[in-house]
């Protein structure tokens, strides 16, 4: 079950205090004291190639051909990247991510997506990328 709220809703009724209505596009974090409206994150389409970065959420359009996103070659701990499968031909045309000299998952290979549809992120914990 899930409710819609009008209005406001105080902080002492576990509300957030904002009285407007915000961005469009921004999402509430809260950092256990207060909330704080912020931009979400932009999805980007790739069709070849790419070379991605701390951050990136990657829409995969493999619909013409299988192609490579290379993680950063440096990451710090807890950088992140976010694939999905832009029109669900991953198992046609895979998307293949380099792994840039790094572990993933503790194997020395590269990362194949070959499953329609399938949408999956990436977390460095400093010594090695992490699938979730």
């Amino acid at each position: 079950m899930s409710f819609i709220m009008i209005g406001v809703l105080g902080v002492t009724q576990g509300g957030t205090g904002l009285t407007s209505a915000g961005t469009v596009g921004n999402v509430l974090t809260s950092t256990g004291t207060i909330w704080a409206s912020s931009a979400s994150a932009a999805w980007q389409t790739k069709t070849t190639t790419y070379t991605a970065v701390s951050g990136d959420y990657l829409l995969a359009d493999t619909s013409s051909a299988a192609f490579t996103i290379t993680l950063p070659i440096t990451p710090a701990t807890n950088a992140t990247v976010y694939f999905q499968d832009a029109k669900g031909t991953f198992g046609t045309n895979n998307l293949t991510v380099g792994r840039n000299g790094q572990t993933i998952m503790g194997l020395s290979e590269d990362l194949v997506a070959s499953t329609d549809d399938y949408g999956f992120g990436l977390i460095y914990n400093g010594a090695d990328w992490r699938i979730f």
